[in-house]
């Protein structure tokens, strides 16, 4: 495996929403940059997921309150536990995730979904 640069990585992200893979763990895990801008419809996963934030702000909307995190800051969402992920002014997360991770629509998330 090669060795990247954070900065080069992070300069080449120009879809959001769009994981970069850093790379995969034991074929199980999945190691990567995303970056956040706007907002991702309610959903879930069949699988745990970390996220640490890099640079900016994002937060997690859940039914019954909302997590934000700043740069340095990091947090794990349990599987199937349904969110909606947003930053308004933009954010590069770090994000740790099973290699087949699923995401299932969430058609309403307690009257937050948009």
């Amino acid at each position: 495996m090669e060795k990247k640069v954070l900065s080069k990585v992070i300069s080449q992200l120009d879809h959001a929403w769009r994981r970069h893979d850093l790379a995969i763990l034991d074929n199980k895990y999945r190691v990567c940059l995303v970056w956040y801008k706007g907002e991702y419809d309610a959903h879930s996963h069949n699988a745990d997921e970390f996220f640490l934030v890099l640079q900016g702000e994002i937060e997690f909307r859940f039914r019954t309150r909302t997590i934000k995190l700043r740069k340095g800051e990091s947090y794990m969402i349990k599987q199937g536990r349904p969110h909606v992920s947003r930053s308004k002014l933009g954010a590069h997360v770090l994000v740790v995730e099973a290699k087949n991770l699923s995401t299932k629509d969430v058609k309403n998330l307690a009257g937050l979904t948009r």
